[in-house]
This record gives C-alpha cells, structure tokens and sequence, in this order.
C-alpha cells in the first residue's frame, strides 16, 4: 500500500511567503507588501485557518473517515454470501421427498443452506422438444450434455412456438414442481447491473403452460405457473406449479415415438429482443447460500455504558442477527427485540439500539445519552442477552466450482439416500470492503451521472438501464414541423441488443427505459423514448477478382463485409454501430469494398434504399434523416471478367 501523504507539509511562514509570490500575477498594482498592509493582514489570517486545516487533515483517523464517507450517503459493503442452484437425485421408487428451505449441504468445510423449500421427485426429465415453422427438433441430448446452447422456441421465437418437456413417468397430483432454466447469458453487451425500480413494466412477451389431459378431456389443458421466476424465460430463473391430478401421457410424434407425460410452452406474444437461449433445464434444483445459521446466549450486563460482547462465530451477515435482551417489568421478565444500526449518532437516550461489527462478531451497546444500556443482570446467575438467531458465511471463499463434491448434512427423506449436485459454479460471493476500496468507491459514484441534464446525460443513464441490453442510445431535442425546436422536450431512441440486422425494442422495454429516464429528469423537461428509424440498404457492384483468388470467395467475403459496414450495432468506419442519422455515401462503400482481401477494382456500384425520410441526392448518395439508422440484410455482388473497366482500384 501507498504511504498516506503528509498534508500538513508547510508552515505558516511558507503559506505566507508563496501567496505574496502571486500578488505581482494577479494584483500588479500592489506594491506595498510590508506586514502594515491590511492585504497582507488578509494573507496572514488565510495563511493560519490554512495551516490549521492542514494540521485536522493531518490527525483523521479511520472513525472520521467513515464518517465522511456517511455524509456522501456511502459506507463499506459487508461480506456477502455465496449462490448457487443445487440439483438433488432421489433413487427410483423413492417417491415425492420433501426439503425444507435451511436444509444444510456441505461440499468440503463449506457449508450451504437451502434458501428455499423443494420436492424432489423420482421422475425424470426425459424429453425437451422444441417446435418452430421450421419443424420439430428433439434437443434432449443437448439439454442433458449442458454447455450445449439451444433456442427453445426457435431463433425467431415467433407466435406459437412451443417448448415440451416430457417426463419419464407420472407425478403425484398436488406435488409443487420447480422447473430451473439456465439461459444463455454471455452476449457482447452485457444486461445492465443496479436495482430495478419498483412497478417494473411486465416483459412484452408473453407464454402460456400448459399439460396433456387426455384426448378424453380435450387434450392440452392450461397450467398456471405457482410462481414465474423468469419473467417468461427473459431471464434465468425457476417456474414451479402444482402438479394437476389429470394428466396423462401420450406420444409426440414425430419427435418422441414412446409415451411421456408432456407440459409444452407456448409463445402467445413475441417481444423478445434476443430469443431465448437455453444452456440447460433442470428439476429437482434448488437455491442455496454459503452461510450457517446459529443462535446463542452472549453474556449478562453490567449496567455500565459502552458495553461490548462477542459472538462464537463471524464474519456475520449484519441484517440476518435478530438480539434480544431479558427485561424486568411490572409484569415480569420479558425478551425485548433490540435494533441493529450504523451508529449511535442518532440515538436517544431510551432507543434499544445496538451497533455490529460483522468482521469480529462484536456487538456494542450504547452509553445512555446516545443508545440504551441493558439493564444490569448482577443478581441473576443466567446470560439474559441473547443472539436468537444469526448467520455467518465465508464470503468469496463460497464461489466453489461446478461438479463439486457435496454431502447433505441434514437428514431428510427418511433415509433415503438423495445425491447433490451443482451444474453451475457457486458465484456472487464476496469479502467485506475494506475503508480503502470503499472510498475509491466513493470517488467513482461521485462522477457517475444520476441527472439528466445534457444529451450525454440521457444517453449514458438510458445504457445503464438496470436489467436490459440497450447496445446504443442518441438523446435529441425534438422539433416542430417548422423545423423549430420543441421547448422542454427530449426524445432518446435506444437500439437493444439483438441477433437481427434491425434490432426493434419491444413496448416494455421502451417502458422500461423511460420508466428509468422519467425519475431523472429534470421537472419540466418532457420525454420520449422511441425506438429507431431504419432504412434498408441494398449495394449493387461488380467487382474484378485478383488473379489468383476464388471468386466465388472474394464474393461472399465482400457480401458479409457490407453487411457488417452497414449494421446499427457493427456498423461504420469504427466498428461501433453505423451513426444515426449518417449518409450512404458512394465513396465509403468503394473504399470498403477496396479494402476486401482479393478485390482488384470496382466496375460499377449503386445504392438503393427504403424507408422514411430517405433522399438521393444527384450523386447517387443516400440522404438520412436524424434519428435514422441503417441496416441490410443481402446484397448483389458479382464477379467481372478480366477485361472491365475498374472505377476504384482496390488495395
């Protein structure tokens, strides 16, 4: 670590001595600079609060530093636990098995506890069928292999697509099943971090479960999800539902010529930025965190202020400690509830507060004036303050890889011997910050943008909004017909992240970013978040091949460089996305195409496109308007003879 630098490093003499050195620069017709002077009284009286600063600068040690840091609204993170999904396998015959949520499995000294409650069932997933205008195709090999990716509905997703899951054999009716989907989720533009606000717009898309009754009842019924943890497969997360009484199997011909018992997914609204992509389906899986529930008695008190005592275990996570303390009343010895805060700055002299330091385990009470103190126990033999409950963890010592060797550690299923395992590796865990990464921190949230203002502001706020893929934002004032500026209004168009030449944002993903936008903005200053313009874009040449080269090669190769030179996201001479509002010029496409290894020379090129706003000058040049972007999808390239006449020569 850097030595902390020494601020106070100059006397009063020196501060005196280098401000007269400025008066000639700013203050030429000061010429008396004798110790009569009332300016050089001013000097002298700044010179001494300046040392004095220097001087308290000097003597902050870490408590006054974390007091700083609570003025600026941030203190360190505490350790944070470990996540993973744990997959349980009953033995056949076994049944339903019920795991309560707090169910302890351990992989090495390392400890998890099951954050939620899960059935385990002795079924398995034996089918996953997906189904698009494309046909049937049987992805149960590549769901069951993992790290092989599949689109469930089609790279499309388009309306009436399905999903089928088929199991093995049937669930007993009543049984909450939890169906697990890891989605692919490693794409260029990442999904923007941060806590997303509260009455979210609904995702555009829309699914409907459903599961085979038998011919006899009318075949597919409707199943309604218990609970939808993926937001209709946008995000990875868990499904569960109640398993109905009537189902039964049947085949899937021609995908699956033997009888399963089949749920199917379908897709009822398509507004899907990125279709889904699978990377694995799972049953039988649950959450669990890295962390140790305990509870114990620690220690009487003596009735004196500042009282400090120890739990047995720590690092603790600060909100999971409930503390309670044994009071004499009129009507008896009563538990009270005591409440965990930062500090006592704010505590009166009767508030049961109490302060935790989650690193040590040490739990500090107040002196009377600021916080509590716990009445004295001198006369009772037992501990009368308590920790009823608490949970410690090992931070980022959790992140435990996948396929790791797991014991459970409760008892459950009466003896059945259930497996665990973990398909993906343990994430999210993390130390407790230290003071010095809290305050670099610090310095970054300082110049993190939280207001829109400027154009910019609207731009880089509408990127990061939480839970989306927003590739490309541009932030404009809009104008009249007139061509005047509007007064007080924004638009911001926003470009998702997509798999299509013209990636188009869905209505809730529009609500979405203007939902993040509306809290921001200053009052009075109305907004619109719209999606782009595009203009299809065709190119036209003939190019001569060097000798040498396979023409139908130099061909394709110069096809998919101009798909990529004229993409919203890929596109331009930069490579970051072709810029709204930017012209088609004739000669950026001669010197792109140039510039393709095999090309010798460029016979003849044009360029034709459609969409609003669009205008040719007499150049042959395609004229945008502001907030259009470009995008194509195909074009003509063809190979010359030999002996055409070349317009560009390529290099």
């Amino acid at each position: 670590m850097l030595p902390m630098p020494q601020l106070d490093d100059k006397t009063f003499d020196q501060l005196v001595e280098d401000a007269k050195k400025w008066i000639p620069r700013y203050a030429p017709g000061w010429t008396d600079h004798h110790i009569h002077d009332p300016g050089i009284t001013m000097i002298e009286l700044f010179a001494w609060l300046t040392e004095m600063q220097h001087y308290f600068l000097d003597q902050v040690r870490e408590e006054g530093e974390r007091k700083f840091l609570k003025l600026l609204g941030v203190k360190p993170l505490p350790v944070k636990p470990a996540a993973v999904d744990l997959t349980f396998t009953a033995p056949p015959g076994s049944g339903t098995i019920e795991i309560p949520a707090g169910t302890r499995v351990a992989t090495g000294e390392l400890v998890f506890e099951t954050t939620e409650p899960l059935a385990v069932v002795d079924a398995a997933l034996a089918k996953v069928v997906s189904q698009s205008k494309y046909g049937f195709i049987d992805q149960s090999d590549a769901n069951e292999r993992g790290g092989i990716r599949f689109y469930p509905f089609g790279s499309g997703a388009e309306p009436d697509s399905r999903l089928y899951l088929g199991f093995d054999k049937p669930i007993a009716s009543g049984v909450k099943l939890a169906v697990t989907f890891h989605l692919f989720d490693d794409y260029p533009v990442p999904r923007a971090g941060g806590a997303d606000e509260t009455n979210e717009p609904p995702p555009s898309s829309k699914l409907l479960w459903e599961y085979y009754a038998g011919a006899e009842e009318g075949g597919w019924k409707p199943l309604v999800p218990d609970k939808d943890g993926t937001a209709d497969l946008t995000i990875s997360g868990r499904t569960t539902f109640v398993w109905p009484g009537d189902a039964k199997a049947r085949t899937l011909s021609p995908a699956v010529d033997s009888p399963h018992y089949w749920i199917r997914v379908t897709v009822v609204q398509s507004g899907y930025e990125l279709a889904p992509r699978v990377d694995r389906i799972l049953i039988n899986t649950a959450a669990a965190e890295q962390t140790e529930t305990a509870g114990e008695s620690i220690g009487r008190s003596n009735g004196l202020p500042g009282q400090t005592f120890a739990l047995s275990r720590y690092p603790v996570i600060p909100d999971s400690l409930v503390l309670q303390v044994k009071e004499q009343s009129a009507s008896g010895a009563e538990w009270a509830d005591w409440i965990r805060v930062d500090d006592f700055d704010a505590s009166r002299p009767n508030d049961k507060h109490y302060v935790l330091d989650a690193e040590t385990g040490t739990v500090r009470f107040g002196d009377g004036r600021n916080g509590a103190i716990p009445q004295s126990a001198d006369e009772r033999p037992e501990d009368h303050i308590r920790a009823v409950v608490y949970k410690t963890t090992a931070g980022d010592k959790g992140n435990v890889p996948s396929a790791s060797r797991w014991t459970i550690i409760d008892g459950i299923g009466g003896g059945t011997k259930l497996a665990a395992a973990n398909r993906l590796a343990a994430a999210g865990g993390r130390r407790a910050e230290t003071l010095d990464e809290c305050k670099l921190r610090a310095r970054r949230e300082l110049y993190a943008v939280d207001r829109a203002v400027t154009s910019e502001d609207y731009e880089r706020l509408a990127l990061s909004t939480p839970g989306l893929r927003v590739a490309r934002a541009k932030a404009v004032p809009l104008v009249g017909k007139d061509g005047s500026p509007k007064e007080g209004t924004v638009a911001v168009v926003v470009v998702p992240y997509g798999e299509h030449p013209n990636p188009v944002p869905s209505d809730g993903f529009l609500r979405k970013v203007c939902r993040h936008l509306d809290g921001r903005r200053l009052i009075g200053t109305r907004l619109r978040v719209e999606p782009p313009v595009y203009v299809h874009i065709t190119v036209g040449a003939v190019i001569q091949v060097k000798p040498g080269y396979h023409a139908p090669t130099t061909v394709a190769k110069t096809e998919q460089m101009l798909l990529a030179f004229l993409h919203p996201l890929t596109g331009g001479a930069d490579g970051a996305g072709w810029p709204f509002g930017r012209a088609v010029y004739r000669s950026e496409l001669f010197e792109a195409i140039g510039k393709v290894e095999g090309v010798g020379c460029i016979s003849s090129l044009r360029v034709t496109g459609t969409g609003p706003g669009l205008n040719e000058d007499g150049d042959g040049n395609l004229l945008l308007s502001p907030l259009s972007l470009v995008y194509s999808e195909s074009h003509r390239i063809e190979a010359a003879a030999e002996s055409a006449v070349c317009t560009v020569q390529g290099g």
